[in-house]
């Protein structure tokens, strides 16, 4: 994690999801519950999630899989309790 002006920024490690893929690895998963503690315990306000692939492929396509893994994202947060 790092601090920007706009808060706590944290980031996924790269093998968060396979390749063209919005399912979150087992990895990845535990990292959010983690998160989800630490946003609970830090009693942090808003969250914002923003989803991203590399630029292989159609743009359209790729605009599509960042918004299914900032929801997948999303979804693992919520399910810890966030």
């Amino acid at each position: 994690s790092r601090r920007t002006a706009q808060g706590e920024l944290f980031t996924l490690a790269g093998d968060a999801f396979a390749s063209g893929q919005s399912t979150l690895t087992t990895g990845a998963a535990a990292s959010l519950r983690a998160l989800g503690s630490y946003i609970d315990i830090a009693g942090a306000g808003a969250v914002a999630i923003v989803g991203h692939t590399d630029s292989q492929g159609d743009a359209e396509a790729n605009r599509m899989l960042s918004e299914r893994r900032a929801e997948a994202v999303r979804r693992a947060l919520v399910d810890a309790g966030v």
